[in-house]
């Protein structure tokens, strides 16, 4: 799941995608994924949008 989220990231930024946007479709997520996993993807997601952030 965390490659996913990294390669759809990294898509949905090239194509436009503000950061806003890919948290709200993260945060869309929790019903379907659950809390935990939701908490997750947004850390992946921050590294996608941060890469100096995955380095630390």
């Amino acid at each position: 799941l965390e490659g996913a989220v990294h390669a759809h990231g990294r898509r949905a930024v090239a194509a436009g995608a503000t950061p806003a946007e890919l948290r709200h479709v993260v945060a869309l997520a929790v019903t379907t994924v659950g809390f935990p996993t939701t908490v997750a993807a947004f850390t992946w997601l921050d590294e996608v949008l941060d890469p100096e952030r995955k380095k630390k």
